[in-house]
């Protein structure tokens, strides 16, 4: 989360913050309009406007789907092959890597046997289409 100092606020303003304790926009957007009067002596209006301002400062900025799509396209590097053309078509690239992915089904199906040829591609080097990632695989029995 962004400094006070960092954001872009009037130089005596910064300083009132810094005074009473808040030092990053975190600090400041977990005070509502009326704490931050009470904290900082400055007007109703003022305060609902430095809300604006941090909050500006510190949220991300938006994202088109079209956008969202291209990075994900640009992210494969971080998904999990199955090596199946058909489901990893289906997947975008394949399993989200550093996610939580359940699979469910009957017994029989190959659940076990898609998760360990899952820590297979996390674990193979990078020229073989892995990530040359640490695995390490525990299966429960219920």
């Amino acid at each position: 989360m962004a400094s006070v100092q960092e954001l872009p606020l009037p130089p005596e303003l910064r300083t009132q913050l810094l005074a009473r304790g808040l030092r990053t926009a975190r600090d400041c957007l977990h005070h509502t309009a009326t704490d931050l009067c009470e904290i900082l002596d400055i007007s109703y209006g003022a305060a609902q406007q430095l809300l604006l301002d941090v909050a500006a400062q510190a949220a991300p900025g938006y994202i088109t789907a079209s956008q969202l799509y291209g990075l994900s396209l640009a992210d494969s590097a971080t998904q999990l092959r199955t090596f199946l053309p058909g489901l990893d078509a289906a997947l975008r690239v394949g399993v989200p890597a550093g996610a939580i992915t359940e699979l469910v089904g009957p017994a029989g199906v190959g659940k076990s046997q898609m998760a360990m040829g899952l820590a297979l591609s996390a674990a193979l080097p990078r020229e073989l289409g892995g990530l040359a990632a640490t695995v390490m695989y525990i299966a429960l029995q219920v």
